[in-house]
């Protein structure tokens, strides 16, 4: 998605991890497969491409995504149901069962009891390595948390950014239009997330 193609291929990984689809990572723990993790990554990369690529992110900017278990075997299991999930998805047949055990769960519109969501929370971690040509580059860690449902969570991304979009008079001018990602819209969006309840912090990691 990104609107200038990128120079470098996606690291490769080692034979075991494409199969089990775990891996450890330091100050992450032990990482699998995320359901969510092909739409997020085409975004960031459409975020690196808006911004001049080379210009913000540096030219052998990378990035992937996946979700944090508590041993190997759960993350084993998950990337199991995941992928299978997937295949099932694209066989027609499969795909018109699971659209009707979904309508049996929930109507379109419906979600989960107010009750129930306000146990839900969100936490979302990054490592970025800093592109030095050094042994161990610098490292620094970004937190997101939410403490409240997902559907709430959609509705404060909606109202925020378009309160951002209306409160910038000169916002459409300078970015103009076509298919935007969040991280357009600055600093405000991030200020008035934060007001609104986001915990979104950053640090350095000390040195390995």
């Amino acid at each position: 998605m990104s609107p200038i193609p990128h120079p470098r291929s996606p690291p490769s990984v080692s034979l075991m991890t494409r199969i089990f689809g775990i891996r450890t990572v330091p100050n992450l723990g032990i990482l699998t497969t995320h359901i969510g993790a092909g739409p997020n990554v085409a975004t960031v990369q459409r975020t690196w491409g808006l911004l001049g690529g080379n210009k913000f992110y540096g030219p052998n900017f990378e990035y992937s995504e996946y979700m944090r278990v508590r041993n190997k075997t759960l993350g084993v299991l998950f990337h199991f149901v995941v992928s299978l999930g997937f295949v099932a998805l694209a066989l027609p047949p499969l795909r018109w069962l699971l659209k009707i055990a979904a309508h049996n769960f929930y109507a379109p519109g419906q979600g989960a009891p107010e009750d129930a969501a306000k146990k839900d929370y969100v936490e979302i971690r990054a490592i970025a390595d800093a592109d030095q040509a050094v042994s161990h580059p610098k490292r620094a860690m970004a937190k997101f948390k939410w403490n409240g449902g997902i559907y709430q969570l959609t509705g404060v991304f909606l109202a925020e950014a378009a309160m951002v979009i209306l409160k910038d008079d000169g916002i459409v001018d300078r970015l103009g239009g076509g298919l935007l990602t969040p991280a357009m819209l600055g600093q405000p969006f991030v200020d008035r997330l934060r007001n609104a309840g986001v915990v979104i912090e950053s640090r350095i990691l000390p040195d390995q």
